[in-house]
Formats: C-alpha cells, structure tokens, sequence
C-alpha cells in the first residue's frame, strides 16, 4: 500500500540514481575538444565580474563579442562551475551529470501527467536516459548548453500540463512562468526557437476549450514572428557567414543543389541509424555523400511511415509526439547547414520525441502482446544500451582515448585522423605523432597542412632528429610566414639567427621579399 501510494516518488528517485550511475564513471574523465576553448583557454568566464555583462539588458538582441556569445545562461553555468571548481574537470562533470538526471525525471513527469500512465512515462525516461546516444552531451563538460536546453524545455512542458489542470485564477502566474523558462531555454542554446511551435502543437492535439485555444495560438503565432526576427538579429552566424558565402563561393553544401539535399538527406539517416543501432557512436563521423538514391530512399519510408502513422493512429498523445519529433529535429537537419554535418549532441532534444515513441509503443505491444515477452526484449535492451553508455564514459576519459576510438571506428576521416596526432602530441608519442600526421596528408595533403607541418616539426625536435625538425618549420613558415611562433621555433633549430637564415635562403626555390622581412623583424623583436 505504501509503494503504490509513493510509486511516483520512487520512480523519481530511481530515474535519478540509474541516470547518474550508468555515467559515474565521467566523473574522473579530463576536459576534451570544446572544454579547452569554453572553459580552460576562456579567459571570459574565469574573471566572476564578467556575470555583469552577461546578464546586462542590453545584451538580450546584441551577442556579445565572446565564446558563445549568443548563450548568456551556458556562459553563465560555465562561469559558477569555474568559480566553485576552477579548472578541476570532477566539477563540470558532476553538474552535466545531475542536469542530465533531472531531464529524465522531468521527462517522465510531463508523460505520466499528460497520459497518466506511469509505465509509459518510465519506459520513455529510461530511454532517453541510457541511450549511447546521448554520452556526448553528458561527458563533454562544455556541452552544457544541450544539457541546459532542453532542462528548461522540459520545465516548460511540465507548464504547459500544469497550466491545462489549474484553476482559472492561477493561470496567469503560470504563463508567466512559462515565458520565463522560455526565455532561459533560448539564451542557454538558439535551438530552443522551436519551442512555440511545440507549444501550437500541443494545444492542438490536447485542447478543446475555444476561447482558450484561440488565446494560444494567437500568442504563439504573434511569438512565432517576433521570434523570427529575434533569431536573425541575435543569430546572424549561420545566415551571413555561412549559407551567403558558400552561395558567392561555390562551397559545399551549397556548391549545388543536389549536394544541399543530398546533405539533408544523409544526415537523417546517419541520425536514424545511430539511434537504432548505436554501437559505432563517435566523436567525428566520416559521411558518404556518393549515394544520393539510398539516402533518399530512407527519407522516403520514414516519410511514408510518419504519415502512415500519424493518420492510422488516432491517440492523440502519439501524434504529438510525432509532430514533437519532427519539430525539434528541423534546427538540426542541415535545412541551415550546420558546420559538423552530423554530431550525437545534435539529437539530444530529439530523443525526447523519440523516447516518447517508444514509450508509447512497448505499452501498446504490452496489451495485444505476450508481457513477458515484451518485458524480456526491454530489460536487454536496456542492459545493452546501459553496457555502452557505461563504455562510453571511458572513451571521454582524455583527448588520447577519445581519438584513438574515432581513428579505429574510421580511419579515413581527415579530421579525426589530425585530432589523434594532435592527441599523440600532448602525450608525447612522438613516433606515433609523425606516423599519424603523415597518414593526415595522405587522406587529404592540404587539410589544416600549416599545422600538420609545425607539429611534425615539433616531434622531430622533441625527438632530437634537428635535421628533420629545421625540414618541417621550414615548410610551416614558408606556409604561413608571417607567424611569429612559427619563425621562433624554427630560429631555435639553429646555433644563430644567420644560420638560419642562410638555411632558408638557401632551401627556398622563390623567397618572397615580405617573407624574408618578417623572419628578420621577427628576430629583431
């Protein structure tokens, strides 16, 4: 009689503890990728009398010129961790870790208040909770604005049933509430732009009253516009910078028409498939974008399924969680092409529909099915994705681990090969490095070449091998060779400067006149 009586609690406090324990493992992992340029090298959020310009009124339609400036409450989540937990990475990580286990609590409350069915809703928090999918977001310190997101969003939701159930006189309070998170949601990641159409969509499916019903969809629709222009004016990035120029330059995806699609179509299925077989997750994902035709053949069926479904099933829950799906899954389909084409934190607002789906799906099978059955196949699967997530956790430890898992999973991906020599650099395999690094130019000889070549260098000297290292900062400077760095290195290769000089006069088949001033300015200075 008490179980029943504080289910609900104990669901809560399950969610909870299988959310944290699955992933407690990230709590020892360093910082990786972005956490090096949002948190150890952002000198911004290190400095707290920094909160003021954030949270000044009039940076609300102006970014501010800083890292992530379009995301004053992730800026601000990163400045309180860095105040409290500096650049000890235990912190950051015991913050993503609890934001995470709440998302799935609030995910389970806004299902079971929605359909009152907790078997539902706990199915769809498990899902969303251990899926490998989402180990990302959870173990990369510096991805909190997903973490922060979609915890705003989820409150949000959680309004709107409470807004639904409450008396007439309290209504207002809570409108008022749900602009505010609103709000949060959209200064924590521009994703949240999406979330008036979830709110129209909502009021679709779920209300009845008229007056009520054209009060909403009156406000989102005036919200909607306003909005518009908010996120051209705050988010100019990926209009401007991105889609213009590519258009005037001829660059991919832009450089055609059936590149663009071909790029929104690869994508979902990618997306698709890592969530239904999610056992060659990574950091990096090397797409083929050869296939056209397959690629919209999958668009095709999930096309024809989701509107299939969506007028078979007539449960009103299941269509909103269709329209939910596709709705929040539009900011990160490539329509506005994204500079990562494809990346696990893309689909952290997604699987909420998607967990829902599933949810809603196993309940049903539970009725006309064998239980046992059912139950059977969701406990492995569970355990499964459990397994992987636990695994997962691992592969985050350090930039080294992290990397050699993207190079063994595709070793043809430029971009992941650089990382894992850049990796083999800052853990001082050398040898490795320069093998690495040669395997970087035979993928794709000019890709970040400058680099590629100053590093190489670099383990040359390390390794002592002089001859090979002067080789190398020759090439970097002849590059790039107004780069001060570059040209001290290389000037510290030799006994003196006029050794070094006479090496690069000497070497150099054309020496650019402006080349040979800035090595010489450079040793003046």
């Amino acid at each position: 009689m008490l179980l029943k009586k504080h289910a609900n609690l104990f669901i809560l406090f399950f969610l909870f503890t299988v959310s944290f324990v699955i992933r407690i493992n990230s709590l020892n992992n360093s910082f990786v990728l972005d956490d090096f340029r949002l948190i150890i090298d952002n000198s911004f959020i290190q400095n707290i009398d920094n909160f003021f310009k954030v949270a000044n009124p009039r940076n609300l339609f102006d970014v501010l010129p800083i890292v992530c400036g379009a995301r004053p409450i992730s800026v601000i989540s990163l400045m309180a961790d860095f105040f409290i937990f500096g650049q000890n990475p235990f912190g950051y990580h015991l913050i993503n870790l609890i934001l995470h286990s709440f998302n799935a609590v609030l995910l389970f409350l806004f299902v079971f208040n929605l359909t009152k069915d907790r078997m539902m809703g706990l199915i769809s928090a498990l899902f969303f909770s251990i899926h490998p999918i989402q180990s990302e977001v959870v173990n990369i310190a510096s991805f909190r604005a997903d973490l922060l997101f979609v915890f705003f969003t989820l409150i949000f939701l959680n309004l709107t049933n409470l807004f639904k159930n409450i008396k007439e006189n309290k209504k207002k309070l809570i409108i008022v509430f749900m602009f505010f998170t609103f709000i949060c949601a959209l200064f924590s990641k521009e994703n949240a732009v999406v979330i008036p159409l979830i709110l129209l969509s909502y009021i679709a499916f779920f209300y009845k009253e008229n007056r009520i019903k054209y009060l909403f969809v009156t406000t989102v629709f005036v919200t909607a516009i306003f909005l518009f222009f908010f996120w051209i004016e705050r988010f100019p990035v990926p209009l401007y910078n991105l889609i213009y120029p590519s258009i005037e330059n001829n660059i991919m995806p832009l450089n055609s028409f059936v590149t663009y699609i071909n790029i929104i179509f690869s994508s979902l299925y990618y997306n698709f498939m890592h969530i239904v077989y999610p056992v060659n997750l990574s950091v990096d994902y090397f797409v083929n974008y050869s296939n056209l035709i397959s690629s919209f053949v999958i668009f095709l069926i999930l096309f024809l399924i989701s509107v299939f479904l969506g007028f078979k099933i007539k449960n009103r829950y299941f269509k909103f969680t269709l329209f939910f799906t596709i709705i929040v899954y539009l900011p990160v389909s490539n329509i506005i092409p994204l500079v990562n084409t494809i990346a696990d934190r893309y689909m952290y607002l997604p699987m909420l529909g998607i967990s829902m789906i599933f949810g809603y799906v196993i309940v049903k099978l539970l009725k006309i099915g064998n239980p046992k059955i059912i139950y059977v196949f969701v406990i492995i699967l569970f355990s499964i994705y459990a397994l992987i997530s636990y695994q997962r956790a691992k592969v985050y430890s350090n930039q080294y681990t992290l990397y050699q898992d993207a190079v063994s999973k595709n070793s043809q991906n430029v971009r992941t090969a650089y990382n894992m020599a850049v990796a083999y650099v800052a853990n001082k395999e050398f040898n490795n490095a320069i093998k690495q690094f040669d395997d970087v130019i035979k993928i794709n000889p000019i890709y970040r070449r400058d680099q590629v070549w100053l590093l190489t260098a670099m383990s040359y000297e390390s390794l002592g091998q002089k001859d090979l290292a002067k080789k190398y900062y020759h090439k970097a400077f002849l590059l790039h060779h107004a780069d001060k760095y570059i040209i001290t290195r290389f000037i510290e290769t030799f006994n003196s400067f006029q050794e070094a000089k006479q090496y690069l006069v000497l070497n150099t088949v054309r020496l650019d006149k402006q080349a040979l001033a800035n090595f010489e300015k450079n040793a003046k200075e």
